[in-house]
């Protein structure tokens, strides 16, 4: 099936937005079209880009602010895909910058849920105290930067057999982590467990590792299910 274009927002910028935008146009459809909305000149984050080699995305970067609300709304957001809240840690520290992260997305969960559709927010939390008050937002994802860092780290320096592991999960061309809908592996209707549905992902080659519930998609402590024994239940 071919891949339909899709419409990128990323709002904000720092020193990791062209290594970003480099890694995403891997991943998306020919003629997709991704806009840059933040604070600094379109100048300045053109000069940024001038080195990347983008053949599927067309860009476009406006200059505003990113916490106002009316602002926002001229981007037309529900047209939109795909939200990439980045922080403003090269201006600013990191609480200044975690701040204008949250104070963002409250704006932009007002925007989805007034709006009929669907778009996923990802947001960049640079400290992972602040995560609670992110998940009163309802993003979709959080990027916690540096725990994720320190993690892979610290689990690298214990076993270094982990290296190639993560070099092939981050490389676009190596095993890559997706969310499908179950109706991919299994056939609806029917009551279904866990063990079915790892049965049949591995007979398409494929790895079962978990299990996302829509409807507690907005509890934290639900959203994301591993298969671990606890978990393993039946889902309809």
């Amino acid at each position: 099936m071919e891949e339909k274009p899709e419409m990128t927002l990323i709002l904000g910028w720092n020193h990791g937005a062209p290594f970003l935008l480099q890694e995403f146009d891997r991943y998306i459809a020919q003629n997709s079209k991704t806009t840059v909305m933040s604070k600094f000149i379109i100048e300045k984050m053109e000069q940024a880009c001038r080195y990347l080699q983008l053949k599927y995305q067309n860009m476009q970067f406006v200059q505003a602010d990113i916490t106002n609300r009316t602002e926002l709304e001229t981007m037309h957001i529900p047209q939109s895909q795909h939200v990439i809240l980045l922080s403003y840690s090269d201006c600013q520290d990191i609480q200044e910058a975690e701040a204008q992260t949250l104070i963002t997305l409250l704006p932009l969960r007002e925007i989805a849920n007034q709006s009929n559709n669907h778009f996923s927010i990802a947001s960049e939390i640079l400290n992972n105290r602040n995560r609670e008050f992110a998940e009163i937002t309802r993003a979709d994802n959080f990027i916690v930067t540096q725990k994720r860092v320190g993690l892979m780290l610290s689990q690298r320096s214990k076993n270094r057999y982990l290296a190639p592991l993560f070099q092939d999960v981050f490389d676009p061309a190596g095993v890559e982590i997706y969310l499908k809908p179950i109706d991919h592996s299994l056939q609806l209707g029917t009551a279904i467990n866990f063990y079915l549905l790892i049965e049949a992902d591995k007979r398409r080659n494929k790895v079962a590792s978990g299990y996302r519930i829509a409807a507690q998609s907005n509890d934290p402590s639900a959203a994301y299910l591993g298969f671990t024994s606890t978990h393993l239940k039946n889902i309809d």
